[in-house]
């Protein structure tokens, strides 16, 4: 029902998990981003590493940490929390929260799900800010948010 009074129907609300996303650059100035099939638009894409948390995560740091780990294989000792926003607040109950690790290093190696298919693609600072380059509203969204702490 609208504040007017208006009864919309039907309508949806869609409750999902809470999201991450693990924003990485490393000492070299390089982001570390992935490529990898997103079907729903059916393309290839650059982005950084993003995930469900998991019930056993408990804090959305400790499932960005995880992500960055799983899906490239980096880790840091450097975190900022960059807040967390909705995904679609028409229609969505989750958010997602945005993290930046500084001084990434690359320290083990990736540990994909039997449904992942992950390249890590370092990419320099100046050539991932550039528009256009990350195409996804997340992405971008998360690029915005970590720029006042970037060197």
């Amino acid at each position: 029902e609208s504040a007017d009074g208006r009864v919309i129907a039907p309508y949806y609300v869609l409750e999902y998990p809470e999201f991450v996303n693990a924003i990485a650059i490393t000492e070299r100035n390089e982001f570390v981003l992935i490529r990898e099939y997103r079907h729903g638009a059916g393309v290839v894409g650059l982005g950084f590493p993003v995930g469900v948390m998991d019930r056993e995560d408990g804090d959305p740091i400790i499932a960005a940490q995880r992500e960055l780990r799983e899906e490239t294989g980096y880790t840091s000792d450097d975190w900022i929390s960059l807040g967390a926003l909705y995904v679609n607040w028409s229609n969505q109950t989750n958010r997602i929260h945005y993290y930046l690790a500084r001084d990434a290093k690359l320290t083990d190696k990736q540990s994909l799900d039997e449904n992942e298919d992950i390249d890590v693609v370092p990419t320099p600072g100046d050539q991932a800010i550039k528009p256009g380059y990350l195409v996804h509203s997340h992405n971008v969204a998360g690029l915005m948010l970590a720029y006042p702490y970037l060197k």
